[in-house]
């Protein structure tokens, strides 16, 4: 058996998850990753002593998968809280509340008394009809997947809650507007983040720790440029040579796999139609000697509702996620909304920077006058979009599966689209793999 030929396209989470699993079964398979790094979006660099997370940002203690990988590969030493105050601006100013705290949107001046009991009322429902479905497994939800974010956040919710709530958390962490969503995909959200109070993590030495201790024989800059399938195996053309494999898990992002495969069928296709949305996040070194209001200096991430925002849909206090990795000085990560960083995502740096610093002044009065250096980074592929049918295509080929099925498609638009939903895809698809060699 395990001299079966096994191979992973892709050496971002899902497909680091997926070789993971699959070789704690015994079995070797090949890892390829086109790029001379590991982890796909799930990477950190350390400049000037500044320990940056370019992509990904944060965990959360209700992650299954990435819990288990922590434990199992030995980094829970390096597993630590964030700060769990959040910060939603509205009427210019940011409001503070706390995560395990009911009342924290009330007392904060979030939301007004009606549309706080609304919610509230609304949300205990919510949380009574999904608290059996898992957080990981966008398939589940399928049952939801019936209408747009803001048609159903506004009827149920009311605008207030979904303008200043709702709104604020999906393009501040997914850079999509609510009419574009499946409210399937809103409502998990809304129970993960809001809800459930879960609280924030992080890893000390930045998210890049986690890929780096998974990987494991990973062929680096050996991009695959066609794959194609015969009756004596599937051939992988990496430019330099040819590998056959008897099984394939692509975990690459939708429009890779869409080039990759095309003999996928119908039901396939569906989710290798997605599309995926942009950002640019931007981070700004200041000197130490900047002063934060210490009303808001705990705070670890900012939300900036579409209300008030011009580009900015969120920004992080790196000091209130984990001050390890700061050297001499205060960091800021912040991230443009969908639109902003689809239209700004060939601007050169120096174009970028005057926009931003401009928004954050408005939160950070004189930051400009501290930066001692900043660093740019460009998402095209950023998030999977999650528009009414996503959840329903992804069901529909879970279902599919048979014990012919030679490729395997993994990746976050194959599932909830952040780092614990990569790596149960990835799961997901070793475990299918596996079954199929039994």
């Amino acid at each position: 058996m395990t001299d079966t030929r096994i191979a992973v396209v892709g050496a971002g989470m899902a497909g680091l998850t997926a070789a993971y699993f699959i070789r704690q079964a015994g079995y070797h398979p090949i890892v390829l990753e086109k790029t001379d790094r590991v982890g796909g979006r799930m990477i950190t660099d350390v400049v000037d002593g500044f320990t940056i997370d370019c992509g990904a940002q944060f965990l959360m203690e209700g992650y299954p998968i990435i819990t288990e990988l922590i434990d199992r590969l030995n980094l829970n030493s390096n597993h630590v809280e964030t700060s769990q105050y959040t910060g939603i601006v509205r009427h210019g100013k940011i409001r503070k509340t706390f995560r395990s705290d009911k009342l924290s949107p009330l007392k904060a001046g979030l939301l007004s008394f009606p549309a706080w009991l609304h919610f509230g009322l609304q949300g205990y429902k919510l949380m009574t009809g999904t608290k059996s479905l898992p957080i990981n497994d966008y398939a589940a939800w399928q049952n939801l997947d019936d209408t747009d974010s803001e048609t159903w956040g506004n009827h149920n919710y009311g605008e207030e809650a979904n303008d200043y709530l709702i709104e604020p958390m999906m393009e501040g962490l997914f850079f999509q507007p609510l009419k574009d969503i499946s409210r399937a995909f809103t409502n998990a959200m809304t129970s993960i983040f809001i809800l459930q109070k879960n609280k924030i993590t992080s890893l000390t030495g930045g998210m890049g720790k986690l890929p780096e201790r998974m990987a494991h024989e990973v062929r680096l800059n050996t991009p695959v440029s066609s794959m194609s399938i015969s009756p004596t195996g599937i051939e992988l053309n990496t430019g330099g040579e040819t590998i056959v494999a008897d099984r394939v898990i692509l975990a690459t992002t939708a429009p890779v796999a869409r080039i990759l495969y095309p003999e996928a069928g119908p039901v396939e296709r569906d989710p290798l139609a997605t599309t995926y949305c942009s950002t640019l996040t931007v981070t700004v070194i200041v000197k130490d000697s900047f002063q934060i209001d210490p009303h808001i200096e705990e705070i670890y991430g900012i939300l900036v509702p579409k209300k008030e925002r011009n580009v900015i849909s969120s920004i992080s206090i790196e000091g209130s996620k984990d001050k390890h990795r700061l050297a001499n000085g205060k960091m800021f990560i912040i991230f443009l909304a969908g639109k902003a960083g689809s239209e700004m995502m060939d601007w050169k740096d120096e174009a970028v920077l005057p926009v931003v610093l401009a928004e954050l002044e408005k939160y950070f009065p004189g930051v400009s006058e501290h930066v001692l250096f900043t660093k740019t980074y460009r998402w095209k592929e950023a998030m999977p979009r999650s528009p009414l049918g996503r959840s329903r295509n992804v069901a529909r080929y879970r279902e599919s599966i048979t014990a012919a099925t030679r490729v395997f498609l993994a990746g976050d638009y194959m599932g909830m689209p952040f780092t614990e939903g990569a790596a149960e895809t990835g799961k997901w698809a070793a475990e299918g793999l596996l079954r199929n060699l039994k």
